[in-house]
């Protein structure tokens, strides 16, 4: 069984404010957002899943969040609707259904 994971929240808040470079707000705002899903108009936690899997390599993203988190949380199949291109999509659902093994 894997060992719980702790996030780097320094190192996530870096990732974040590279996806979110278009918004105004504030740094404890966006990470309420990404770890407790805090309500902000047009701005929400899937959106933030989506950008980060769009900008950032899938290992890397395992690197920071660890596998199960990866799994369960950053490849939400909302976040992997929500990315482009097609080819992309599948290649993202291939890569969670590996890591699930």
């Amino acid at each position: 069984m894997e060992e719980a994971f702790k996030i780097d929240e320094v190192e996530l808040t870096k990732k974040l404010r590279q996806v979110v470079w278009d918004y105004d707000i504030s740094n404890e705002d966006l990470l309420a957002i990404f770890l407790h899903d805090k309500k902000v108009p047009g701005l929400g936690v899937d959106l933030l899943r989506s950008r980060l899997i769009g900008y950032f390599p899938w290992h890397s993203l395992l690197k920071l969040f660890g596998r199960q988190y990866t799994i369960y949380n950053i490849l939400t199949d909302n976040a992997i609707k929500s990315s482009f291109p097609r080819q992309y999509k599948k290649k993202l659902y291939h890569v969670k259904s590996i890591l699930s093994r």
